[in-house]
């Protein structure tokens, strides 16, 4: 693999960590049952960075 490719691989991995720490983040917020507008905020979160 080259370096560029290889970079780009991490960062997708990274990527794919944080979105599901993210989704596990909305699923305790729906479990608590708390507020709406947090689990909108952590989804829309999770939208952009492209999961």
């Amino acid at each position: 693999m080259e370096p560029k490719q290889e970079l780009t691989h991490m960062n997708k991995t990274k990527i794919k960590v944080k979105c599901r720490r993210l989704s596990s983040e909305t699923e305790n917020i729906k479990n608590k049952d708390s507020s709406v507008g947090a689990g909108m905020k952590l989804t829309i979160k999770t939208t952009l960075s492209g999961c």
